[in-house]
């Protein structure tokens, strides 16, 4: 068995324990002052970043403007433009296409009948309101039938009826009659125009294939 003793004046002792606890302490400061050190240069690298986005950011800003610049006359060409279509569609928009309403009737008229005069006119009579589809004028017109009233002239009017430019039909007259030595019956009738002769071809302006 050993016994350990210290023959070392206490001072000695002390001082030794100081120099350890002075160590330990600078040692705590340095790992302190290198934390301190590290957090301050993510900062500054944080800050840098930051500075080189903006500066970045202002760059394309700054491009960007001058972009709009130069594009300033081109804007103001395409809103005038807009503004011209727009009062082109306004202005074209009751076009009505006659050739459309002749083809219409061209379709649908009967075979065994024959119109003698046809007129048109637009705008809606005061106090009328048109059927199913709005309506924008009216259509007079008389003919003959080689056949009777039924089913020659009803066959007229249910031809006209199935044209989409025509509705509300409204027979006036029928007569039986003679031409040279052919049996005929004459009628007379009327008809509302409806919006659907209008042509719709500058709803959106100035055609693409006339621009």
């Amino acid at each position: 068995m050993s016994v350990k003793v210290n023959l070392l004046p206490r001072e000695v002792e002390e001082r030794a324990r100081e120099r350890r606890v002075g160590l330990l302490s600078l040692t705590a400061v340095g790992v302190w002052v290198l934390l301190l050190a590290l957090l301050y240069l993510q900062s500054v690298m944080a800050v840098n970043n930051a500075r080189d986005e903006r500066d970045a950011e202002q760059a394309e800003l700054e491009r960007l403007q001058a972009q709009a610049e130069r594009l300033a006359p081109y804007r103001e060409l395409a809103r005038r433009y807009d503004t011209h279509n727009q009062l082109l569609a306004s202005a074209m928009a009751p076009q009505v296409s006659w050739s459309g309403v002749l083809n219409d009737l061209a379709l649908v008229f009967p075979a065994n009948s024959s119109l003698l005069t046809l007129s048109a006119s637009l705008g809606v009579p005061e106090g009328e309101v048109g059927g199913e589809v709005p309506l924008i004028g009216s259509l007079q017109f008389n003919g003959y039938s080689v056949e009777r009233y039924a089913p020659g002239v009803e066959s007229v009017l249910l031809a006209l009826g199935d044209a989409p430019a025509f509705q509300a039909l409204y027979l006036s007259s029928a007569t039986r009659g003679l031409i040279g030595t052919t049996q005929v019956t004459n009628f007379t009738g009327s008809a509302e125009l409806t919006e659907r002769v209008y042509t719709g071809r500058f709803a959106q302006g100035l055609p693409e294939g006339e621009r």
